[in-house]
Formats: structure tokens, sequence, C-alpha cells
């Protein structure tokens, strides 16, 4: 559908096929109740309690015809691309460091982001057991928790609970990770295993 949907000029086409698509695609746990289904947006990966929000939510992307070259997302402008570009993918000329814990980093957005562990903001919240988290990735993997979805490693058939932990895995196959990891901090509800503190 993807190839098909990209050469095809029809908006409303094009629309229909990602509604299609999401429906084909949909990972919906289908032990849990109809109160505790998600729809989860292909394009954005935003959560969705209801199949008409998610509808309603994928018209804003068939309105976003201008694409960032240097990741995946798009705009309903040139002008908002520029600033997003701006915002995410400018590389400062020297690494800013938190002045709270000393980490450093090379975009703005970056630090930004950081500062949310640090203020203690978190507003993405699981649909399921209401866990607040302060950023989408950490709330994406505790989802998957809930659903009991596993993420296997293609060298060693190794499985893990979250996609964070199989990455850091395949890194240490391919020699990426020279440092050695801070040690895990294991939940004592869970039994997973998080790098830090404010991720339990």
């Amino acid at each position: 559908h993807a190839a098909s949907c990209a050469s095809n000029s029809n908006p409303n086409r094009t629309f229909k096929i990602h509604v299609e698509e999401l429906y084909m695609h949909s990972k919906v746990d289908k032990t849990l109740d109809s109160f505790t289904k998600l729809y989860i947006c292909h394009f954005c990966e935003e959560i969705f309690l209801r199949r008409k929000h998610i509808i309603k939510h994928l018209k804003v992307h068939d309105k976003q015809k201008f694409g960032c070259k240097l990741c995946d997302k798009k705009f309903t402008s040139q002008g908002a691309v520029y600033i997003h570009k701006q915002q995410y993918h400018q590389m400062e000329k020297e690494p800013i460091v938190c002045d709270q814990c000393g980490q450093s980093f090379t975009q703005k957005m970056s630090l930004k982001k950081h500062m949310n562990i640090h203020l203690n903001i978190r507003n993405h919240q699981c649909y399921f057991c209401a866990q607040t988290f302060v950023d989408p990735t950490t709330l994406r993997n505790h989802i998957d928790r809930h659903k009991g979805v596993r993420y296997k490693c293609d060298i060693c058939g190794k499985q893990y609970t979250s996609r964070q932990n199989l990455k850091t895995h395949i890194a240490k196959h391919l020699g990426l990770l020279a440092l050695k990891p801070k040690p895990a901090l294991k939940c004592d509800q869970c039994f997973e295993e998080f790098s830090s503190k404010h991720l339990l």
C-alpha cells in the first residue's frame, strides 16, 4: 500500500489507504476489553482510545505535504519544516551543558526535553494504569509491557520487553558501546531494568 500511496495523486484516496492500513496493521491486544483497546498512529505514534478519534487525527497527517529531509516528519508548510530543522536538527557549535547534572547536548531541543526529567514534568500518561512519564518513548515501552510485547535480537535470539533495551543489547553485539553502562535499577513490581531512576 505504501508504494501505491506515494505515487497516487488523489489525496482522498491516499487518506483512505492510510486508514485501511491502520486497521489492517493495528496491534490491538485482543484479550483486553473494548474500553482499553489502543489505536496507535503510524505517522507520529500518538495513542488513541477510540477509533473515531484516530480517524479525525489522521486527517491532520493527510494535509501534511512538506517533508523534512533529515527525518520522516511531515508538515503543512515549508516554513514549518524550517522551524522544525532549527529546533531539532541544528547542531550547536559548542555542546550545551545541563546545569543540574552536567550532561551535555548538541541541540537545544534535546536539553529542553532532558530538563523535563529534573523538573519532573510527566505529560505522557498510560491509558492502562494512569502512570505518567517524562517522554513518549518511555511511555511506549511501558505500554508494550502491559501488552506483553517482546523484542527479539536477530543475532542471538534473546528477548526484551522494551525497544530501548533491545537497541542497547544490539549495540553491544556491534561493539558500539565502549563505555561500561551504569548499573541497572530494577523495578520491584515488574522486575524490568532501567538505566536511571526517573524511568522507574
